[in-house]
């Protein structure tokens, strides 16, 4: 059998809620989301205090003005970053004439046996047929055919009435005397009543 507890309603309202509701209109009124007992609050071990603390910067705040040290500021470069330092000399303009003389012993030169033999085209595969040319000829048949007149009667192009006089219509509002001494029927005006909800 678990104990009762008695409860005062009242002793947790002094405790929880705010005398004044209005001056905490966007909180939930109580003084704090957990109440701690003084005992647990004086309960502090060495560890936890420790991971309580925040995490230090690894590196301190650095100055937006680095300070040179004097042996920086009386450096000097030796030669070879000098030879370095300058830029390269290249030649302005075109690096050699558009037109230069062939030596008579390029004029007289002979493919080797090797070369003429790279140099030979690869060979097709069997059964490779090539591409159908573009243009070809016409023959006499064709040349002296015929239409027949099945073929002129399809060529002709179908004629069809003009826009114009299609969408004009003098008497598209003019409504037929039959349609005026029409009656509705008592399906039609049973389903044109609105739903009663």
């Amino acid at each position: 059998m678990l104990p009762r507890i008695s409860l005062n309603i009242s002793k947790l309202k002094k405790l929880f809620l705010y005398p004044n509701r209005a001056q905490f209109f966007y909180s939930c009124g109580r003084t704090s989301p957990l109440t701690v007992p003084e005992k647990v609050q004086g309960a502090e071990r060495p560890r936890t205090t420790m991971l309580a603390a925040h995490k230090s910067p690894h590196l301190t705040a650095r100055e937006i003005q680095t300070i040179i040290p004097p042996p920086a500021l009386k450096a000097k470069t030796s030669e070879r970053v000098e030879a370095l330092a300058h830029p390269k000399d290249r030649p302005v303009g075109p690096y050699r004439e558009s037109q230069w003389i062939v030596s008579e012993s390029a004029k007289n030169a002979a493919a080797s046996t090797r070369s003429m033999e790279l140099a030979r085209p690869k060979g097709l595969v069997e059964g490779y047929l090539p591409h159908k040319e573009t243009l070809w000829p016409v023959t006499r048949a064709a040349r002296r055919a015929t239409a027949t007149n099945r073929l002129n009667e399809l060529s002709q192009p179908t004629v069809r009435n003009s826009m114009d006089h299609l969408q004009f219509n003098p008497e598209a509002f003019i409504v037929k005397p039959t349609a005026l001494k029409g009656t509705c029927p008592r399906r039609v005006d049973e389903l044109s009543q609105p739903i009663q909800r």
